[in-house]
Order: C-alpha cells, then structure tokens, then sequence
C-alpha cells in the first residue's frame, strides 16, 4: 500500500505529537493488525456484524466495556439500548480522537 503525500503528512503529524512512545505505537500495531486480520477472515464468503466487529475490538484492546449506573452525558447512547446499569463501549486506542 503506498500513501499519498496528505496521508504521510497527517501520520508525520500524529507520530510527532501524540505518540512518544515507540513502544506503545507498536502495541497500538500489533492490536490494529490483529483487528483487521480476523475481521478480514471472514472475506470474501461472509459478512461482519455489529456484534462480530465489537467482540472482535475488545478482544483486541480497541473497545473497552464500562459498566454505567446512570448517563454519561447528554449525548450518551446507551440511554437507546436499555435501563441502567448499562455496558458501555469506549474507544481504548491511541488516536487523536481517544473517547
């Protein structure tokens, strides 16, 4: 796969500002690529499900399961999926957007 010259610059950008640690970008890899690998397992014969895909990123360290009492906001989606105490998922990786 080959980057063009935004995608290098954006990656130049984050490498240079959020990620000090060599070691915890290379474990931030290791997940990301197991990720992708067993989603990509199921291709071409089968397809990924909501639940398939969340499973798969806790299993990887990219989703971390909370359990809440109450909302965690006002823009809080699990208020959508049922009463409290409530499992929420939180994004658990290393990316600008971190929760």
């Amino acid at each position: 796969m080959k980057l063009n010259m935004e995608q290098l610059e954006e990656a130049e950008r984050v490498m240079e500002h959020e990620f000090d640690d060599p070691d915890a970008i290379a474990c931030e890899l290791v997940a990301l690529r197991g990720f992708v690998r067993d989603i990509m397992a199921c291709w071409p014969d089968g397809d990924v499900d909501g639940g398939h895909l969340q499973d798969v990123a806790v299993h990887h360290g990219l989703l971390r399961p909370e359990t809440r009492t109450e909302p965690c906001g006002d823009a809080c989606a699990c208020v959508e999926y049922g009463d409290f105490p409530a499992t929420c998922y939180r994004r658990d990786y290393m990316t600008p957007n971190k929760n």
